[in-house]
């Protein structure tokens, strides 16, 4: 199957985009044929995802665009492949266009007599109006930039390190343009990709169109076992590659002549010398996740000045987002299980079946074997993944029943169940949720709190109440795509969906993160939320003493000193991100950059842990194994020592501890 088309049957593909449409409007959610008002916003969109951050086109360019957008593309293939040749003609002119000014805006620039000011609103909200307009802007994106890199030393900048400043930025944007005009597809199919994608976004923000890389991605995401050289790259800050990570039991690993923070002075992809200056983090995995790509070799730079050479081969890894974790916390009022759940991963061959529910069910025998009384589970950042996954995993804590629904637009129900009788934990049980748990953690969250079977503990989650679906898209015998369409919304038992509203915890933490999240309300074309009149029956347990445990955990919270410091810090981060005026000058940013640095030094300054006596602890499985791998037990003794230091896995561990008492108690 082939998604990255050769550049010269882009013209035969652009015309046959029906398959696509037909699929939307046959099977989506909200089964909406093509409009004028719909084609109206499909053309907008599709400007938003060329140009996003209003760095190419002006209002003159937008006009030229949509007047040449054909008012039934739909109908009349020649007119709507015209329609995308004018478009990459125009965005190929403008970033040539950069290009060739980006010296003669940057080099003159005075950070001395420098009034700009430059108006984050501005560069969000409306494209320039013109093309004075444009370089204005990208003179002031270029000063912005060269002054946070000059203010990163203490040391008065002198001209010749100005003029590199100048130069390195030059540089480093003229290799991005470079990259946005050649993409491994070639542009003309990177923009039919885009209007592919400005479909399905118009209908929803979680239907979206795959090529062949991101498909693999998508599968990798939601697997245990990935292919991978196992490194992991990043740039420091002096904008150099670097070895951020190292996979145990990798290519990498076994190596034995690499190790993190080596920068990569060379990286060749089978015979293709990267260009390590030009690309981005995102660009060189995307490069290396290539199925093509079988072997690497890398060139890197010890601390000590020292170089190494490389030669390393793709294998199979366990993907470490998705490998489940369990702990034990202790402060002497009693162990409790902590799990670690990054997301509901699932095995996509049918000979196994070691997905995320399974993996957690063993976890949770280890932990009973140590004398656990309770288990947290952390669904924190959890952004979802297989619903079969999640709808096994809340069959392990109740006996069997329904737990959610599924309708489409024409109130067709499907209702999910777990159907295995027997739990294999019934003890106390909480979940700790926040803003970024989302789609099958709501489904967990949601259905356990509506069996009243754990108490949810945190802030409101992500409010993604829509269940997506992969489907091939055929456009001829050629050429297939993959579309991830948006089929169902998602209810509670009671008929209610949590769409856009999400799940609200039982007990709610201060997050130091608050109003940082951005939420399924947020974010454009998000699906309203609805509701069924679906009768079920089921059998809640009794009702959780909600009450009295989110009377102790508010006296808590209230009292702590480090809830107190979390509230000041998300105070200061919050009036920091709410400015909107930077000077370009040194004297304007260097006030500017004061807030920086004052945010900086309050980060820095966080209160000691106040229960000393909390402790986090591997069960007895984990310990054996780390007493024959030190380079893996250092790493635990880091996650364990972030875990112990985390206020809201220990506030968690307290209101479990209250719970038990309370049950104890009767």
């Amino acid at each position: 199957m082939l998604l990255f088309i050769a550049a010269g049957s882009f013209y035969s593909q652009c015309a046959k985009i029906t398959p696509l449409l037909e699929l939307f409007e046959q099977e989506h959610y909200s089964k909406q044929p093509i409009t004028d008002s719909l084609s109206e916003k499909i053309v907008d969109r599709f400007i938003d995802l060329l140009d996003e951050e209003k760095k190419f086109f002006t209002e003159s360019d937008l006009r030229t665009i949509k007047d040449s957008y054909p008012s039934e593309w739909w109908k009349d293939d020649d007119q709507f492949c015209e329609f995308l040749r004018q478009t990459e003609s125009i965005y190929e002119d403008r970033i040539q266009l950069i290009d060739s000014l980006l010296p003669e805006l940057i080099a003159p620039v005075s950070f001395e007599q420098n009034n700009q000011i430059y108006t984050r609103i501005a560069f969000r909200k409306a494209f320039p109006k013109d093309l004075k307009e444009l370089q204005v802007r990208w003179q002031q994106r270029g000063s912005l930039h060269i002054l946070y890199s000059l203010f990163e030393t203490d040391s008065i900048p002198t001209e010749t390190e100005i003029t590199a400043k100048k130069n390195q930025f030059i540089t480093s944007t003229r290799c991005r343009l470079k990259l946005l005009l050649t993409p491994d597809e070639g542009l003309s199919n990177s923009i039919l990709n885009l209007f592919f994608n400005a479909i399905t976004t118009t209908y929803d923000p979680h239907s979206s169109y795959f090529n062949m890389t991101e498909m693999k991605i998508f599968e990798e995401m939601l697997s245990t076992e990935v292919e991978g050289f196992g490194i992991s790259i990043d740039k420091n800050q002096k904008n150099e590659i670097i070895i951020s990570h190292i996979v145990p039991g990798s290519s990498a690993w076994q190596s034995g002549n690499i190790n993190e923070n080596d920068k990569i002075t060379q990286l060749i992809a089978e015979s293709d010398t990267l260009d390590l200056q030009c690309l981005s983090v995102t660009g060189i995995f995307k490069k290396l996740s290539a199925t093509d790509i079988r072997k690497i070799e890398l060139t890197v730079e010890k601390n000590d000045g020292s170089t190494e050479s490389i030669t390393l081969k793709k294998g199979k890894l366990e993907s470490e987002d998705n490998t489940i974790n369990s702990y034990i916390l202790d402060n002497g009022s009693g162990k409790i299980g902590f799990i670690m759940i990054p997301s509901f991963y699932t095995s996509w061959s049918f000979e196994d079946w070691n997905g995320c529910a399974n993996d957690v069910a063993k976890e949770i025998l280890k932990l009973k074997s140590d004398g656990i009384e309770g288990i947290i589970l952390d669904l924190r950042y959890n952004g979802g993944g297989s619903m079969k996954e999640a709808i096994d995993f809340a069959g392990i804590f109740i006996d069997h029943g329904p737990l959610t629904m599924l309708a489409d637009s024409e109130k067709n129900v499907v209702v999910m169940k777990d159907f295995n009788r027997g739990l294999a934990y019934d003890g106390p049980l909480g979940i700790l949720i926040n803003g970024s748990s989302a789609s099958a953690s709501e489904v967990l969250a949601g259905a356990l709190q509506d069996y009243n079977r754990a108490i949810i503990i945190g802030s409101s989650s992500f409010g993604k109440a829509s269940m997506q679906s992969i489907r091939p898209v055929v456009f001829d015998d050629d050429h297939e795509g993959f579309v991830k369409l948006t089929l169902s919304q998602i209810f509670r038992l009671n008929g209610i969906s949590y769409q856009q509203k999400g799940i609200q915890p039982d007990i709610e933490l201060f997050s130091m993160w608050e109003g940082f999240h951005t939420r399924e309300k947020d974010l454009l074309n998000s699906i309203y939320p609805d509701s069924i009149d679906k009768k079920v029956t089921f059998s809640p347990f009794p009702p959780l003493p909600v009450k009295e445990l989110q009377e102790k955990s508010s006296k808590r919270q209230n009292n702590s000193t480090i809830v107190a410091y979390h509230k000041e810090v998300n105070e200061a981060m919050l009036q920091f991100r709410n400015i909107e005026q930077i000077p370009l000058s040194f004297d304007g940013f260097k006030n500017y950059y004061s807030h920086i640095e004052q945010l900086d030094s309050l980060l820095n300054t966080s209160p000691e842990v106040e229960d000393t006596s909390f402790k986090v602890s591997n069960h007895r499985f984990d310990e054996t194994l780390f007493l024959f791998n030190s380079e893996l037990e250092e790493q635990n003794k880091l996650t364990r020592e972030e875990l112990s230091s985390d206020i809201s896995i220990r506030e968690s561990y307290a209101i479990l501890v209250d719970y038990i008492q309370l049950i104890k108690a009767k």
